[in-house]
């Protein structure tokens, strides 16, 4: 459910060099939301893409690999 999220938000299975610190952090970011108890994937990213200072590589949205 949460690489779901992740794919929405534009983060996709082979990730580029310059993009594995922001998956890294986005990752972290859904655990710890999801822990907290918070398990609806669109709250998930909504929240996700309002968190400052975390590109997510948003273009070619949708469930491309």
């Amino acid at each position: 459910m949460l690489d779901g999220v992740l794919r929405r938000a534009g983060f996709r299975k082979t990730v580029m060099s310059g993009q594995q610190e922001s998956l890294k952090t986005a990752a972290v970011f859904l655990v710890g939301r999801f822990q907290e108890g918070i398990s609806d994937p669109d709250t998930l990213l909504a929240e996700l893409e309002k968190q400052p200072g975390l590109p997510a590589p948003r273009q070619g949205r949708g469930d491309q690999s």
